[in-house]
């Protein structure tokens, strides 16, 4: 064995430290400071993260003129988060608190400056009455709100418990529009305690409040009488989410008088009758293990419950109150009802076993006395997967999954394991030949989705599996019927299979967005929309424009699409169709061919111009 000396070993490590030493660097300063006023703001939390801002690498905090300092920052490439409380989370490169952020370079020996705004938030105050008088300890909750797909979707962001006095305060609401909606409670509430200026319950003042004793936390309303129902009300006064008026919060403003009447509404009973059943003598009796089920045509076959009926609300209904309640008892002899249902448009599921049955009900002045649904079987859907192409993709990597058109709940039908040669049914069969069938989808229209590459749009996208990034779905035909463009209508068993085609070729789209004064556009969204024959083919594809205004979407599947930018837009509004309407005729149009890249010149749509 060698042994180094003394001297040896101190030189050693010299050398080793000097290498570390001399590894090229940057430093990097920068200045907080507010988006209204431009003031330099003092102790704020400023994280050094890596390109894609998932790894924190250092922390500082700024000093009592706003500045930051991370010296001695190896080189790359890093991006740069501002936290402080009564403030929105803010990002380098941020022009407003939803806008894209961009990542900053670090080059050697280079000073690097780092300029970040943040946006203080803003209030909503203002109160909650019950008959005229002030309710206590009722929830008032501030929703964003955003179309997936075509539905309503709302998210809370903050939420406040009133006083005795029916007063409430919403504060560390980031700039933006929101619906406020009040909920007083006949039972114990069931609303978390939002309070991040963030709009998550992932930080420490998130309260779970349910655990709580139910007299220490129901509302002090004024009760209901029978036919009545405290449900949530939005402002100024409907319960109809559609119909609420937004609330638009400033950068540091406080809006005040946001006033909500949550009196009892008017509540009215929905009867019906699950059709098909036995005669009630012959039906089996309570507690027993099976009853028998009448099909549609004389069969019969063995349940392991009795029917049950679900009330779903239309999309985007804030739903907490029992009133609302989703089941309803079904009677030996078929009947039900739902005691109280407040005015809407529902979809009521009946199901019994593998057999299921839905209908359209609408509540508006009265009862609904008619609600009568007969459980049948669902008709089997028989298909094939195919790959196109030499990427080494195996169809076993796919679910085919219908999805009710428009959709109603989370509901969906399954296929099978795809197997070596691409086939598939829906539904799946039962794990053993005792087990009850899984049910088939009943009479309707479905969209067809395709696991993991062809889902219902969201916010977020999820990674794909590696392997599956260049995958599309090219087409979905069931003989001479274009799927993907028609929806699956389902009237009858089909003899046509479903046949779906993987694409494994897509384009690019690559670009440059530009103001009306012709300068780069850097940080602002950028969205790729489809024309009408790809609504269902794709899912809506966006990216953001770097410092030079530049932006890719890359794994475009084949066909026309059109390329908008907007100065100041929320992310994922080019899915409101409402919204989309006044630019059918903006952006820029643009081809895509298998394997190709397509570039395009967009200039970006003024907030002013919306």
């Amino acid at each position: 064995m060698r042994i180094l000396r003394t001297g040896s070993v101190l030189v050693f490590l010299l050398s080793a430290q000097a290498a570390v030493t001399q590894r090229p660097a940057a430093d990097i300063q920068g200045i907080v400071v507010t988006a209204d006023t431009n003031t330099p703001l003092p102790k704020v939390r400023v994280e050094l993260r890596d390109s894609e801002a998932e790894r924190v690498l250092r922390t500082t905090e700024t000093d009592a003129d706003g500045v930051f300092y991370f010296p001695g920052t190896p080189v790359g490439e890093y991006r740069f988060v501002a936290h402080r409380l009564g403030y929105v989370t803010a990002e380098y490169g941020q022009r407003y608190p939803s806008s894209p952020a961009l990542s900053m370079t670090a080059a050697a020996d280079e000073v690097v400056n780092v300029p970040i705004v943040m946006a203080q938030a803003g209030v909503i105050t203002g109160r909650i009455t019950d008959n005229g008088r002030g309710v206590g300890l009722a929830d008032v909750v501030a929703l964003r709100t955003a179309h997936i797909d075509g539905q309503l979707q709302t998210t809370m962001v903050v939420s406040d418990r009133t006083n005795d006095l029916g007063e409430y305060h919403l504060y560390w609401l980031p700039p933006g529009d929101y619906i406020v909606v009040a909920v007083v409670w006949d039972t114990a509430s069931g609303v978390p305690n939002y309070v991040s200026p963030d709009g998550d319950d992932s930080n420490s003042f998130y309260q779970e409040r349910r655990s709580l004793r139910a007299v220490l936390n129901r509302a002090t309303g004024s009760g209901v009488a029978e036919g009545e129902a405290h449900i949530p009300v939005y402002y100024p006064g409907t319960t109809d989410p559609l119909s609420a008026t937004p609330v638009r919060v400033a950068s540091g403003g406080e809006v005040r008088e946001i006033n909500i009447d949550a009196s009892p509404r008017p509540t009215y009973r929905v009867l019906g009758r699950v059709g098909g059943l036995p005669a009630a003598a012959d039906a089996a009796p309570d507690g027993a293990p099976s009853t028998i089920i009448a099909l549609a045509g004389g069969t019969f076959v063995t349940s392991s419950s009795r029917p049950s009926v679900r009330l779903y609300p239309q999309p985007g209904t804030f739903q907490t109150n029992t009133a609302q309640g989703p089941s309803a008892q079904v009677l030996p002899n078929g009947a039900f009802e739902f005691p109280s249902v407040v005015p809407g448009v529902y979809t009521l599921v009946a199901t019994s076993g593998s057999m299921s049955a839905r209908a359209r009900v609408e509540v508006r002045n009265g009862d609904v006395l008619n609600a009568n649904v007969t459980p049948g079987e669902g008709y089997p859907v028989n298909g094939q997967v195919i790959v196109e192409g030499d990427a080494g993709i195996e169809p076993s990597s796919f679910r085919v999954v219908l999805r009710d058109e428009p959709p109603f709940s989370t509901a969906t039908y399954t296929s099978s394991p795809i197997a070596e040669d691409g086939t598939f049914t829906i539904p799946q069969p039962p794990p053993n030949p005792q087990a009850t069938p899984r049910a088939a989808a009943p009479p309707g229209t479905y969209r067809v989705l395709v696991n993991p590459i062809l889902m219902p749009p969201v916010l977020e996208p999820p990674t794909l599996p590696a392997g599956l990034e260049r995958a599309y779905v090219k087409s979905v035909t069931m003989g001479q019927v274009d799927v993907l463009d028609q929806g699956l209508r389902l009237t009858s068993v089909s003899r046509d299979p479903v046949v779906v085609v993987i694409g494994t070729n897509p384009g690019v789209v690559e670009g440059r967005v530009a103001t009306t004064q012709g300068t780069a556009a850097p940080s602002v969204w950028v969205a790729l929309i489809p024309d009408g024959n790809l609504r269902f083919r794709v899912v809506h594809k966006a990216a953001s424009t770097d410092a030079e205004g530049r932006f890719e979407i890359p794994n475009v599947p084949p066909g026309d699409y059109r390329v908008i930018a907007w100065d100041i837009v929320e992310e994922g509004v080019w899915q409101d169709l409402g919204f989309m309407r006044q630019f059918e005729d903006a952006g820029a149009p643009v081809r895509v061919a298998e394997g190709t890249r397509s570039a395009v010149e967009v200039t970006s749509i003024p907030a002013g111009a919306y």
